[in-house]
């Protein structure tokens, strides 16, 4: 009577419990394999964009801070905007706006950065040359990124 008492209670157990069943063995596998799996069950994280050091401030000043930075060739640059919106828009060669004293940006420029609000935004720099950016919100808003 105890066997078949202690038996039922077993598979009522098991039915109550599949899964903490199946865990319990899960781990005990793990455990007598060396644990980790080997990496098999899950997948590598995807490679993330590195941060940025290199960050310009759209200011409430209607100014970029610094207006001029310098980097090397492959990095980025953040443009981090506060409460007022402000726009980045790279000049062209064919630009002569006189705002930017005779200097034309090198093709190859990024693209530009619409209206944007407490947010930021970052673009790679894949060429080497002088990229002059303006905020076309804000008439005399300039900066000028040059690339190493």
């Amino acid at each position: 009577m105890y066997a078949v008492h202690s038996a039922r209670r077993a598979r009522s157990a098991r039915a109550r419990f599949p899964n903490l069943v199946s865990a319990a063995a899960a781990g005990v596998f793990a455990a007598a394999c060396g644990g980790g799996g080997g990496g098999y069950t899950t997948a590598p994280a995807p490679p993330t964009q590195p941060a940025s050091r290199n960050v310009v401030a759209a200011s409430p000043s209607i100014a970029f801070t610094p207006a001029q930075i310098t980097v090397a060739l492959g990095d980025s640059v953040t443009w981090a905007f506060g409460s007022v919106a402000h726009t980045v828009v790279f000049e062209s060669g064919s630009d002569t706006a006189s705002d930017y004293a005779g200097k034309t940006s090198s093709p190859g420029a990024p693209a530009n950065i619409a209206s944007t609000a407490n947010a930021s935004a970052a673009r790679v720099f894949t060429r080497k040359g002088s990229f002059n950016y303006r905020c076309t919100i804000h008439p005399g808003m300039l900066g000028t990124v040059d690339v190493q």
